[in-house]
């Protein structure tokens, strides 16, 4: 094409052609931003499972009594048990959600401390942890997204081995929980997550040492850190 003819091209049809570049160009930002905000973000009706290895230390203490009197000096203390957990979280909105965590039942041993502490081993006890949290989630357009959470948590002892205390028995125990935490989504559907939880119980336990009834309320109040991979569904 001769200059003067595409001069005179460009003069009648360049601002068409511009206008063509300009709309598709809008259309194409219209187009791209609703799958971009959509992204990392949760939705209303999303199921997150989130699973992995778990820690849980116990701050423990008892007060013990022995046929009804109080056993000075008597104390006990736990083990730090790791093992598998999961967490099913159910998205009311994007920001709102509802979890129930459980996990593997560990064994935990527990011993004499205190003017215990010669006795030794008191007993092992086979345990669930559990909790039923609502949750506010942050920054859900990206691949962080933090969150806190309250609620309740759960103990319950599923065996229980007699040492040194004969037929123990413990009950199961419900307190307030609160949980902080993050997933970090790698893709939409699949990230993983850091947690860590802290609740609030006591239990109460009965048994016999040395043929004589004892009795002992026990502060568990648990640290629970979680972390492992998240699905999305």
């Amino acid at each position: 094409m001769k200059p003067h003819n595409y001069n005179r091209w460009v003069s009648h049809h360049g601002g068409v052609f511009a206008a063509l570049i300009s709309g598709g160009l809008v259309a194409a930002v219209t187009v791209a931003q609703p799958v971009m905000a959509q992204g990392f973000a949760p939705e209303k009706g999303d199921l997150v499972l989130r699973a992995g290895p778990s820690l849980a230390k116990f701050n423990s203490s008892g007060d013990f009594k022995i046929m009804g009197s109080p056993m000075v000096g008597a104390d006990l203390k736990t083990d730090t048990n790791y093992t598998g957990s999961f967490e099913v979280d159910y998205f009311l909105s994007r920001q709102f959600s509802v979890s129930v965590t459980a996990g593997i039942p560990p064994v935990n041993h527990i011993d004499g401390a205190g003017t215990l502490a010669p006795v030794g081993r008191l007993a092992n006890v086979r345990y669930g942890l559990g909790a039923m949290l609502g949750k506010v989630h942050f920054n859900g357009e990206g691949r962080v997204q933090p969150f806190i959470g309250a609620g309740v948590g759960y103990f319950t002892a599923f065996k229980v081995k007699n040492v040194a205390v004969a037929d123990l028995k413990v009950d199961d125990s419900f307190g307030p929980a609160l949980q902080a935490g993050a997933d970090v989504m790698i893709t939409p559907k699949i990230g993983v997550h850091f947690s860590v939880a802290k609740a609030f119980m006591n239990t109460k336990s009965r048994g016999s040492f040395m043929t004589l009834p004892v009795t002992a309320k026990i502060t568990l109040d648990p640290l629970i850190v979680q972390s492992g991979l998240v699905f999305r569904f």
